[in-house]
């Protein structure tokens, strides 16, 4: 946490000129304390910590900061008096309410609003990080394992989303809560899967027919996201060929994937070969019925 937290002044004081960090999305705040929740973290440049958290969150905030002090507060605007008392020098936050934002203006007219710190800190992964994407990964292939045991012929979406959830939850893994959503997994079967982000139906699976499954959980405050497509039954050709398209392309990207590679490279890479196979395909059946 230690050298997290001096990246992160680090990347402040670069990008904004700033030397005093207070994050208010929860996201940022875990990142910074350990501690999600409603609280308004701070991070001075001599790498002090402190959490104002109303009474209702101290005593978690206690038990899951990490080194950090925790000041009790009022809710809501009275939280940001408090936080006058801490607040000297040049502020950055990643506030991105409005009206908060106007309320930190009046009593720090040079506040700065800036997420770049913690988006550019993020770039690099730390091995506690690592080690629990890796475990939340685990957790997902696991339940793929789930699907491939479990999916049958009348079986609805709702269904198998409920067995994996359940799954999900005993493995500590929760919903992102993500506003645009409905449902905590896609579960996609025939025509459905033609939805990117399709919403969980009670349309029931059937034979010779393909099922997109996309498991986007959050297991100790990280997110994991992967998608697989499965078949019950016999499939056409054509979604054989589609398939295999999508296998070659994958293959491709993880090749493409090297240290100091741009993401933009690999992804224009695998794009760039899948509309070439996709082609390919097209004058394939083009010739065949010639």
């Amino acid at each position: 946490m230690k050298v997290r937290r001096k990246r992160l002044l680090k990347h402040c004081k670069e990008i904004t000129g700033c030397d005093m960090i207070v994050a208010l999305e929860p996201e940022n705040l875990f990142y910074m304390t350990g501690f999600w929740g409603e609280a308004i973290g701070i991070l001075e440049k001599n790498g002090k910590t402190t959490i104002i958290a109303p009474e209702l969150e101290v005593g978690r905030a206690k038990e899951e900061g990490v080194d950090c002090e925790v000041i009790q507060s009022d809710r809501g605007m009275s939280s940001l008096l408090t936080l006058k008392k801490f607040v000297k020098g040049k502020v950055c936050t990643d506030c991105q309410n409005y009206s908060v934002m106007q309320s930190l203006k009046k009593s720090f007219p040079k506040i700065k609003s800036s997420i770049e710190p913690f988006n550019k800190s993020r770039e690099i992964k730390d091995d506690t990080e690592i080690k629990i994407l890796k475990k939340a990964s685990k957790i997902i292939d696991e339940m793929f394992g789930i699907c491939q045991k479990k999916i049958k012929v009348g079986q609805k979406e709702s269904e198998l989303q409920a067995i994996l959830m359940s799954y999900a939850v005993e493995n500590e893994m929760f919903d992102t809560g993500y506003r645009s959503t409905l449902n905590p997994l896609i579960i996609a079967g025939g025509p459905n899967g033609a939805f990117p982000h399709a919403q969980v139906t009670s349309r029931k699976f059937k034979k010779n027919e393909l099922i997109v499954v996309d498991l986007t959980l959050r297991y100790k405050g990280y997110v994991s996201d992967a998608t697989r497509t499965f078949a019950i039954g016999k499939i056409s050709n054509e979604e054989k060929n589609v398939y295999e398209i999508v296998k070659e392309s994958q293959k491709a990207g993880l090749k493409a994937v090297k240290p100091k590679t741009d993401c933009k490279k690999v992804d224009d890479h695998v794009e760039k070969l899948l509309m070439n196979l996709v082609m390919e395909n097209i004058l394939f059946i083009q010739q065949d019925m010639e």
